[in-house]
Order: structure tokens, then C-alpha cells, then sequence
């Protein structure tokens, strides 16, 4: 019964009244009655020590995010922190509470999800560093167990000469810079981008000084140790271009989310994907958001059909788009698009 199949269902009922007419003698009125009581079980069932045990943890469980909701959404995000469809939806819920989840913070992150609001103050959530892409987690923990030992770093060049370690390099400080944990030293996005070779030989001109422990090394040439990093000028980071950069490495948007200027627009004419689970699997919804990602197939008949991933700020939602429907819509199926 636990496997809910119909069919197997259907062959375990001929079984059992042919067992319980024939062998047990009972009267089908009675074999009627048992099958009955049986049969919605099958549905989906527990024993009642295995239910009274759920419904306990379900009672604790909802006690805590009613009394506790920041702490609560916190453990909830550090348990499921390696799936970013859970993820994304937890989010979205921390968003309905009013609680703000906050992308990676080199002075505030720890290497999970961590409650970083005091008492008394709105909900906050920071974005663990572990959970940015590139950046692994021995240089989490690095960074981490440097700024609580020593307190927290200053500016950028604070950053690169107090964490000594090889695996601070070109591609973890971009990947920092791009996913928002080095915003707290007021230097935009896309200015630490334009700047990461002028950033990278600050890095290795202080390596070299420690080595050979001679500060004077590069005194009288061409090449003395700047004490500060020397930024290029550019353009700021949009916010679709930072939103970009916070799926690409932390799985999910976190600043704000490009489904946002269309929320109050489609609320009353669809379903949000989280709620889409509570409806019958035959049941028509509407459903609205960006478009995740998108796989081409050929069918055997040579005609084009689609599995698309959509998300709103609820969740994400696999699509298949028939061979006649994408012919109808095919312009519309282009990722970061609306549909």
C-alpha cells in the first residue's frame, strides 16, 4: 500500500476477497466493509505511532517559525543550503515573512546561512561564503577564522594582506566581487571587475614582500609596493547585471529578483509556483516567471519541443512545451524572459 499504485491495488483486492470468501468463510458484506477501510489508506497512510510521532515534530516545528521565525528560516536554509531549488524557495518565503535573506559579506558571513539581525531589529539572513561558486571551503574558513580573530577587515587591501593563503586568487576574489562580498568595502561591482589585474598584482606584490621578509625589495625600481590597489574607472553594476552574476555563483537571485516589477501585475491572474503543488495533477494553473534555463529537443517526427525551467519568487517549475505550442510561442521561450 505504501507504494500508492492503483493497479497493484486493483489485482491485491481480487487476492483478498478471493481469500477471505474461500478461506476465511467471512460473508462479502463483511469483506466489503474491511476493503473499505482499507482501500483510502492506500492513498497514503501511517500507523498511528508513526503518525503521532509526525505530528509532533510538526506541532515543534511550527511552533518554532511562528515564535522564531528568523532563527527558524535560518536552520532551514543551512539544512537544505546544497539544493538551490529548496533554496530559492525558502527565500521566497523568508521574503513573505519579512525577513531579508542578504547575498555573502566577507565582514559578516560566516561559512553557512547565519542570523545577523539583533534583537529587536527586521530579520536578516546572510548568504554563507561556502555557498558561492569558486571559492572553496578552506578559503571560507580562512577568511572567516581571520576576521574573528583579528576583527573585521578595513578595506580591500585589509582583505588580500591579512589572508595569506594561495587559494585567495584571481578567480575567488572575482567570484567574491561578482557575488556581493566585498560590497561592504563601497567599491562597486563592476569597478572590482575592471580592476581584478591591478587587484591580482597588489596581491602577488605582497606575497613576494612577505617571502623574502625585505620590505625594502622594491624600493628605487619601477615595480614598489602600492599601499593601496589601484581601481580602473567604470560603469556601475546594474542591477540585472549583479543578478546575473548572484545566479551564476550562488545559485538563486538574492539582491532582488528579475520576477519583482511583475509581481503586483500577475498576483491576481495566476498561482505562485509554490502553491502549484497543492492542486490536483490534471488541474489548470496559471503560472508566471523567468525563465531559468531552456533544453532543445528534436522528436522523432523532426519537430521542436521544450523542457524549460521557470522561477518566480516562490520557486522553481520544470515546463515540457509541446512541438505545436512552441511553434505558436516560439519567440517567447529565451532565457531571462518573462512568460
Amino acid at each position: 500500500m505504501g507504494k500508492k499504485i492503483p493497479e497493484e491495488m486493483a489485482k491485491q483486492k481480487i487476492k483478498f476477497y478471493d481469500g477471505c470468501l474461500n478461506i476465511g468463510k467471512l460473508k462479502k458484506e463483511t469483506v466489503d466493509e474491511i476493503w473499505r477501510a482499507i482501500e483510502p489508506f492506500a492513498a497514503y497512510g501511517f500507523n498511528k505511532a508513526h503518525a503521532a510521532s509526525y505530528g509532533i515534530v510538526a506541532y515543534q516545528t511550527s511552533y518554532m517559525k511562528a515564535h522564531y521565525p528568523v532563527q527558524y528560516m535560518t536552520a532551514v536554509l543551512q539544512a537544505e543550503s546544497g539544493d538551490a531549488d529548496k533554496v530559492s524557495a525558502i527565500v521566497g518565503e523568508c521574503r513573505r515573512l519579512g525577513i531579508d535573506v542578504l547575498p555573502p559579506d566577507v565582514n559578516e558571513s560566516f561559512k553557512s546561512f547565519a542570523m545577523v539581525s539583533k534583537p529587536g531589529e527586521k530579520g536578516r539572513i546572510r548568504f554563507g561564503l561556502s555557498g558561492i561558486k569558486n571559492v572553496g571551503e578552506h578559503i571560507c574558513e580562512v577568511i572567516y577564522r581571520e576576521r574573528k580573530e583579528h576583527s573585521t577587515y578595513k578595506n580591500l587591501e585589509d582583505l588580500i594582506d591579512r589572508v595569506e593563503d594561495k587559494d585567495l586568487n584571481k578567480k575567488s576574489l572575482e567570484s567574491l566581487a561578482q557575488a556581493g562580498a566585498l560590497d561592504c568595502f563601497g567599491i562597486d561591482r563592476s569597478v572590482l571587475m575592471a580592476s581584478s589585474e591591478n587587484i591580482l598584482l597588489y596581491l602577488r606584490q605582497g606575497r613576494d614582500k612577505k617571502n623574502t621578509n625585505q620590505d625594502s625589495l622594491f624600493a628605487g625600481t619601477s615595480i614598489d609596493v602600492d599601499s593601496k590597489v589601484t581601481l580602473q574607472t567604470a560603469e556601475s553594476a546594474t542591477m540585472e547585471q549583479k543578478l546575473a552574476w548572484e545566479k551564476n555563483l550562488l545559485g538563486i537571485y538574492v539582491s532582488s529578483h528579475p520576477f519583482v516589477y511583475y509581481e503586483k501585475f500577475l498576483q491576481n491572474k495566476t498561482v505562485s509556483i509554490a502553491e502549484v503543488e497543492n492542486f490536483d495533477r490534471d488541474a489548470w494553473v496559471v503560472v508566471g516567471g523567468v525563465i531559468d534555463s531552456l533544453k532543445k529537443m528534436i522528436t522523432k517526427k523532426g519537430k521542436v519541443m521544450m523542457f524549460a525551467t521557470v522561477q518566480d519568487m516562490t520557486g522553481r517549475i520544470e515546463l515540457l512545451i509541446f512541438p505545436k505550442t512552441y511553434e505558436e510561442t516560439k519567440n517567447s521561450w529565451v532565457e531571462g524572459n518573462v512568460v
